[in-house]
């Protein structure tokens, strides 16, 4: 289980770094090598969201 000070922390940080608003910003607590959660983080994502920005992820993170 993640703490909450490392989620306000990361959301705090990413909304600050990308010039976005505490809307803009969705952290997730993820463990990737639980495999069934993925299904679950992803729903959250798209429920919020809309959809999941694959060339916004490949832009910042190219080696993904």
């Amino acid at each position: 289980m993640c703490c909450l000070w490392a989620v306000i922390y990361v959301h705090t940080w990413c909304a600050a770094c990308g010039h976005l608003s505490d809307d803009d910003v969705l952290v997730l607590p993820l463990d990737v090598t639980d495999i069934a959660s993925h299904s679950s983080a992803t729903d959250t994502v798209l429920k919020t969201f809309g959809q999941v920005p694959f060339s916004l992820i490949v832009q910042h993170y190219p080696f993904v």
